[in-house]
């Protein structure tokens, strides 16, 4: 039976809950992989833009989007092609640190670094805070399904704020968008193609 070991450097701390979900791969992390018994297929790969990574000579997957657990299995399967049981390590060494976006109308839009749990309204005021035009009542957050969709929800932030009920704050996970708008949302889809959204979603480095 093949065996798949993961391993992950920088990981989370404590155990893995619902606000601290286990990190996905994204384009450019780079993988370190390790055969416990045939060290000379030892490599190092990096997830390419189409979000896929080789293993010379065993083929390619996809690995956008999965756990350390799931690439990991992935990796098995290509590798059996070749190997025997193979026992496959595999590190993470290189990754994109988790980060929210804010747009729309807050005084400076841009990409924030996750360093711990992070609300909304905490975003919104590492992102300079609300302008005077901004339409608070209606905060549009995006929450990443896959690489070209994405959940949408409005949040009444106004409300929150004037009513002092901040511990209904929602608390916001990687990869997040929180768009501050202008004019009412008169309507919205529950999902949407992250490419309506330009610009905000092209990696920021």
């Amino acid at each position: 039976m093949a065996i798949a070991i993961v391993s992950a450097i920088n990981g989370a701390c404590g155990q893995l809950s619902e606000r601290n979900p286990p990190y996905r791969l994204q384009c450019s992390d780079v993988l370190d992989i390790r055969y416990r018994y045939t060290p000379e297929f030892n490599q190092e790969v990096t997830i390419r833009p189409d979000g896929r990574i080789t293993i010379p000579g065993m083929g390619e997957t996809i690995a956008t989007g999965l756990t350390l657990e799931q690439i990991t299995t992935e990796v098995v399967k290509l590798s059996q092609a070749r190997m025997k049981d193979p026992e496959v390590t595999i590190t993470l060494k290189e990754f994109q640190k988790p980060y929210v976006l804010v747009g729309g109308e807050v005084g400076t839009p841009g990409r924030i670094e996750l360093r711990g749990e992070l609300t909304a309204i905490e975003a919104i005021s590492l992102a300079g805070g609300f302008k005077n035009s901004s339409l608070h009542s209606q905060v549009l957050l995006l929450r990443k399904i896959d690489n070209d969709r994405a959940e949408t929800k409005l949040i009444d932030l106004k409300e929150l704020i004037a009513g002092k009920k901040l511990e209904e704050d929602l608390v916001l996970q990687s990869g997040d968008f929180l768009y501050v708008p202008q004019n009412k949302i008169s309507k919205l889809e529950r999902i949407v193609h992250l490419g309506q959204f330009g610009m905000y979603y092209t990696p920021m480095r």
